[in-house]
């Protein structure tokens, strides 16, 4: 098989375009992986079946005690509203559960939990894209398709010898025949 590209579309910004470069790379032959956050918000963007697609979302949400965090912060409350918005205070018990979730847990858990998670090195996501891929995974070309994900790509960097790092399958075309 040919080469393998990790394209690198953390902060989604850029899906069609991250989805085409994963095209071409699988048309030409080579290997694709789609490295990404939360695969549900790319749904209205098609992605072949032959791309390889890393949701580092559902790696962080594999850590050992996030479940726990889980119940703590959204099903225990959404059970709690549930129980009290029976009848007339349905509506306001419905609002008051969203408005828990946006204005309380979802901040802790960006603002407490999540950097508690990333302390540790297995959890940040540099690492969760190594689990993600494959530790032993030669990567021949990564492209970074958005700046929300410049700070994985630094890091991952650090620690790995990628030959060729590009912006845009373009780009990393250019690139490849500049060294010729």
């Amino acid at each position: 098989m040919g080469e393998h590209v990790v394209i690198l579309a953390e902060g989604g910004q850029r899906k069609r375009a991250a989805a085409t470069d994963a095209e071409r790379v699988v048309a030409d032959g080579n290997e694709a992986t789609l490295v990404l956050r939360q695969r549900s918000k790319w749904l209205d963007e098609p992605i072949s079946d032959r791309v390889r697609v890393v949701d580092l979302h559902d790696l962080e949400k594999q850590e050992r005690w996030m479940p726990v965090e889980w119940l703590l912060l959204v099903r225990v409350p959404r059970f709690a509203f549930k129980v009290v918005g029976v009848g007339p205070i349905k509506g306001f018990s419905q609002r008051a559960s969203s408005a828990w979730r946006r204005r309380v847990a979802n901040p802790l858990h960006r603002r407490v939990f999540l950097p508690m998670v990333r302390r540790r090195a297995g959890s940040r996501p540099e690492s969760l894209m190594e689990r993600g891929i494959g530790a032993r995974t030669v990567v021949d070309v990564l492209l970074i398709t958005d700046p929300g994900s410049m700070p994985t790509a630094a890091d991952f960097l650090e620690h790995h010898d990628v030959p060729r790092v590009a912006y845009s399958l373009d780009h990393a075309e250019a690139t490849a025949i500049g060294e010729r």
